[in-house]
């Protein structure tokens, strides 16, 4: 018998019977106190946690900074903590703690920008964050270009992929194609990796849960989501899988050792179904993740919760951005259309229409935003979302790429504002188009997990009462999660922008809220 904080390893099957996989000749089971009670041993030091951390913690919350100690003392770990609760940053500062120089973050596509931002912050800001993103050719020389710092990259970049083709006879074949995984491979030094939103590999069959198997050489893993297990208690096996592949060796061994099952019959026959756990079953692998993880509630750890969490995404221009942009400046027309402007102002307006979508002023090229929204909206297809803009031809574009027809613009009826406030507000649809002016009053959406602000511009005040159209307005709302995202073009007028709106936002609240600057808080 050998015993590890995490695992032991029985030879005889007679003492506990078969565990949850097979190593070095011997069963092997998860470690916990119930299990060592039921061998007749003492319980052991499990929870092991660094006394002092090395890395500055002045901006970490004090839960944060005991996650910290707890996840740095382990190779592999998760932080199954709750939504706003803050786990990028201790899932950074955790490998700035292990002193890991070279790092791969896997997130969803709509996150990486935000990412390498929160990477400046939290890890160490000496070291390069790079997005991979692109084209299949940029991406493949991002990637052998990296020699140190975080490499951040989406799922449906990294797994591989099944495309059927036919040959020179016309033959069908199918050829197995790997995306960027095979690139990432080549680089042995990895010394950690953080998986975001981790249970979306889930199912342990797909393609994307066997990509990111094959990086278990990487020595230093952490798993991110908040909800480990999202539809069916047996789901969590590839999150525990790939953090402790010699302990959960096997999908059916972890079913067989942990839940029920029975048989039932359909037209293709016999099939295996899975049903509750086995008794005390339960109990032991809550041990066993209390062993390996944090579990932050929020509303245990954060009765200050704020009404809005916001983010700020910025994304790089295009080369078509640029040019028409640079065009404007200097000569106050786009050169060989038939945009121009007669004065700054008109100029303004179209930079800020250039910004949002060249489409709009029937320019060519892509916008960055549009294609955020769309990988934002199919990254997270459970979240009522709400898109924000001032301009009513951007909204009805954007409309038309997402086949989405819910507009609250100037020409919308007061019937059928109602129907899709009603509408949103039961769940029956998810996604709202909203000019700012148009939505700033008179309606309450408070079932929204998230509103995008595509485009900012004073008076404040607009900008305010457009987000209060979605704070929670009761108790059991609060918690669900509201977040405030800004696109913003990186090195544009944007940002200048949000800057003002951000000063004038200050001097506006003394007035609003002149309570609260009374009070002294």
């Amino acid at each position: 018998m050998k015993i590890s904080p995490v695992r032991l390893l029985i030879k005889d099957t007679k003492v506990l019977g078969f565990g949850t996989g097979k190593d070095e000749g011997c069963e092997v089971f998860p470690t916990t106190p119930m299990l060592l009670h039921r061998l007749g041993l003492q319980p052991i030091d499990q929870k092991r946690t660094l006394k002092e951390l090395t890395i500055d913690t002045k901006d970490l919350r004090p839960y944060q900074i005991e996650d910290i100690k707890f996840l740095a003392s382990r190779k592999c770990s998760a932080c199954f903590n709750e939504q706003r609760t803050g786990k990028t940053p201790t899932a950074l500062a955790t490998m700035k703690e292990k002193n890991v120089k070279k790092l791969l973050i896997i997130a969803p596509a709509s996150t990486l920008y935000t990412w390498a931002e929160e990477c400046k912050r939290w890890w160490f800001t000496e070291l390069p964050a790079v997005v991979v993103d692109g084209v299949a050719s940029k991406r493949r020389k991002i990637i052998e270009a990296w020699q140190q710092g975080a490499l951040i990259i989406s799922y449906e970049c990294l797994r591989e992929m099944n495309h059927v083709v036919k040959n020179e006879y016309g033959d069908i074949e199918e050829l197995s194609i790997t995306g960027d995984l095979g690139y990432i491979e080549k680089h042995r030094d990895i010394e950690g990796v953080i998986l975001d939103e981790a249970h979306r590999i889930k199912n342990h069959k797909s393609k994307q849960a066997a990509a990111l198997f094959s990086l278990m050489y990487i020595p230093n893993r952490i798993a991110l989501t908040g909800t480990p297990a999202p539809g069916k208690q047996h789901e969590i096996f590839s999150i525990l899988h790939w953090l402790y592949p010699k302990v959960f060796t096997g999908y059916w061994r972890f079913i067989d050792y942990y839940f029920t099952q029975y048989e039932e019959y359909n037209a293709n026959g016999k099939y295996k179904v899975i049903g509750t756990f086995k008794p005390n079953k339960d109990k032991e692998l809550q041990q066993y993740l209390d062993v390996i993880s944090t579990r932050r509630l929020r509303a245990s750890v954060m009765d200050w919760l704020p009404e809005k969490d916001r983010e700020v995404i910025k994304l790089p221009l295009t080369k078509e951005q640029e040019q028409y942009i640079d065009e404007l400046n200097a000569y106050f027309e786009v050169t060989g259309t038939n945009v121009d402007a007669v004065n700054i102002l008109a100029k303004l307006i179209k930079i800020r229409q250039i910004l949002l979508h060249p489409a709009i002023l029937e320019l060519k090229g892509k916008s960055p935003k549009l294609e955020w929204i769309k990988q934002y909206l199919k990254d997270y297809p459970e979240k009522s979302v709400i898109v924000f803009s001032n301009f009513t031809g951007w909204l009805k574009l954007l409309g038309k790429e997402l086949n989405c027809d819910n507009f609250i613009i100037g020409e919308t009826t007061k019937a059928r504002r109602e129907e899709l406030k009603r509408k949103f507000q039961n769940k029956e649809i998810n996604l709202l188009l909203i000019n700012i002016k148009a939505g700033k009053e008179g309606i309450t959406l408070d079932t929204a997990d998230v509103a995008i602000f595509t485009d900012k511009y004073p008076p404040v005040g607009d900008i305010q009462q457009a987000e209060d159209r979605f704070v929670a307005t009761t108790k059991d709302k609060l918690n669900t999660g509201h977040t405030i995202i800004d696109l913003v073009m990186k090195d544009s007028y944007e940002e200048n922008i949000m800057q003002l709106l951000k000063n004038n936002a200050s001097e506006v609240d003394i007035i609003n809220n002149y309570i609260k600057y009374l009070k002294g808080e």
